[in-house]
């Protein structure tokens, strides 16, 4: 096996193990805390689903990674190929509606408390985040099912005398399908993390303006920075979202030959999700923050 391809396969398993580090501390730290107060509060019920789908989604990535590596051959099984199908557009998929759910999330603690709908929702956030997070999971299980639609390509499936060429045709357009389907499922959370970002960003803009404007209390300015920590959260998430499906795009559509530079950083990036979701999420939540500094710092 060539040098840089090792280094590369290192690299790999590096993200792979750090990430898994980080979701499984932030899981088990939540739990501890549910633990210890008694109850759940409503942004842990959506960060321990998000990281079991940033976990599932790692699974999958590398199971996919591996067989495509080192087993090819299974591919040519249909029944490996819509198990991996199925799962890994579920992953995806759950991932970005449960980010989606944790922006919205985000969104209704920064709107400031005054008559309307919006403050009606914001009183009855636990139910609203319970029943999205139901709804993301239901969509993402309904969802995947598409993944499993016969294509016109499977026409020409274990022919004898098929071609390299075809093959080759038949993979491309399972590809394609695949990823119109993850952009149609996840146009929607997408475009909920965008409008929520904005909107936030927009309400913490007057929130500070007030502060400064009324000299407010530590309190106020404390305010500030937790919710500038949470819209940095989720603009973190929303560029993180956009190069992730970029990368995918990229590699599944063959943008990129096997052994080109690009498509490997297209791998590594994908699987820097395993990293960058849960340490955007830690950076986003002073109690994670403050754990991993305790940890560090004894």
């Amino acid at each position: 096996m060539d040098s840089n391809v090792e280094t590369l396969l290192v690299i790999i398993l590096l993200e792979v193990i750090v990430g898994f580090l980080f979701s499984f501390f932030i899981i088990i730290f939540l739990y501890v805390k549910v633990f210890q107060k008694k109850n759940m509060m409503t942004y842990i019920k959506i960060l321990i689903p998000l990281n079991v789908s940033n976990i599932s989604f790692t699974c999958m990535l590398a199971f996919n990674f591996i067989i495509g590596f080192l087993w090819p051959e299974a591919y040519t099984k249909t029944i490996v190929i819509q198990t991996l199908s199925y799962m890994t557009l579920y992953s995806i998929t759950s991932s970005l509606w449960l980010s989606a759910v944790l922006c919205v999330f985000y969104f209704m603690k920064i709107v400031p408390s005054q008559p309307g709908v919006l403050i009606t929702l914001k009183r009855r956030i636990d139910a609203v985040v319970l029943w999205l997070i139901i709804l993301s999971e239901v969509v993402s299980l309904a969802g995947s099912f598409l993944s499993l639609l016969p294509s016109h390509s499977q026409t020409i499936q274990r022919n004898s005398s098929i071609t390299t060429s075809e093959l080759m045709e038949e993979t491309k357009a399972k590809s394609l399908k695949f990823v119109i389907i993850v952009l149609l499922l996840n146009s929607l959370p997408f475009l909920v993390i965008i409008m929520t970002t904005i909107g936030s960003i927009g309400l913490l803009s007057l929130y500070n303006h007030q502060v400064q404007k009324n000299v407010m209390t530590t309190s106020g300015n404390t305010r500030v920075r937790d919710y500038g920590a949470a819209i940095q959260t989720m603009i973190g998430l929303l560029v993180f979202y956009v190069l992730l499906f970029l990368c995918i795009i990229l590699s599944m559509l063959n943008v990129f030959s096997y052994w080109d530079i690009g498509y490997w950083l297209c791998v590594i990036f994908v699987f820097s999700n395993t990293t960058i979701l849960p340490a955007l999420l830690i950076y986003g939540n002073p109690g994670l923050k403050e754990a991993i500094k305790q940890m560090i710092t004894r």
